[in-house]
């Protein structure tokens, strides 16, 4: 993790991250674990889209057409979050900041996934944010689970007039003898302490108002302007008229 953001970075750096993050955008590889009936997750953006160059005025990227463009500027989270969701994302962001972008667009249509993950990817756009990138969430689908704490740390959150969001608490655990059990117990408490918090920053209400639902496994669900009125999502876009 050091290494992606040390800023004495090279051009070949770069564009071996860029190639690192196209192939692993491509793959197809099907994931084991939870979520069997979704295809595998397209996380990250096209990284070599365009053509990284050394100039005098520093790292420059071209592009063949307007497109290219966007791409360059668009991360995708299609599909479950899982630890093979982060890797890329890292790269997307850390190469859209030395390339020069000033703004990201990241689109959820997401079942949700692992907590640890979507810890991780947060982390992911605090660092961005913190460099000067603005970040921008849009829900063109859905944004459940682990997917809805993910786009709170996008600033604004834009939903679809038929996005739909959902909140619950975590499952899961891990096994063993009862210290082992005492030790996720306490790591999934962390887990749902942070996320709780950060709900609770965005959206105005108390901590102890999202906390209780950290562990209801029976999730809450927000449609469009409902995400708004809840405090998960700051304006719709994409209406008629």
């Amino acid at each position: 993790m050091d290494s992606l953001v040390n800023t004495q970075t090279t051009t070949g750096d770069l564009i071996r991250f860029g190639k690192v993050a196209a192939s692993i955008f491509e793959q197809k590889k099907p994931q084991s674990g939870g979520f069997p009936n979704y295809p595998p997750p397209i996380t990250g953006l096209l990284s070599d889209v365009g053509e990284v160059q050394e100039t005098r005025m520093g790292l420059e990227r071209y592009y063949h057409s307007p497109g290219q463009a966007i791409m360059g500027q668009t991360i995708f989270i299609d599909g479950p979050i899982l630890s093979d969701s982060v890797h890329p994302i890292w790269i997307s962001l850390y190469l859209a900041r030395h390339i020069g972008h000033k703004e990201m667009q990241i689109f959820f249509n997401t079942p949700g996934g692992q907590v640890a993950a979507g810890l991780a990817i947060i982390d992911a756009i605090h660092w961005a944010q913190g460099e000067g990138m603005k970040i921008t969430g849009i829900v063109a689908g859905n944004a459940w689970s682990m997917g809805a704490v993910v786009l709170q740390a996008c600033n604004p959150r834009l939903v679809m007039p038929h996005a739909t969001l959902m909140v619950h608490g975590m499952s899961g655990g891990g096994s063993g003898d009862a210290r082992e059990k005492r030790m996720w117990q306490k790591l999934e408490n962390t887990y749902m302490d942070y996320c709780a918090e950060l709900l609770a920053s965005r959206s105005h209400k108390d901590v102890s108002y999202w906390r209780p639902r950290m562990e209801d496994t029976i999730g809450e669900f927000y449609v469009g302007a409902e995400s708004i009125e809840e405090g998960l999502a700051d304006a719709i876009i994409g209406q008629e008229g």
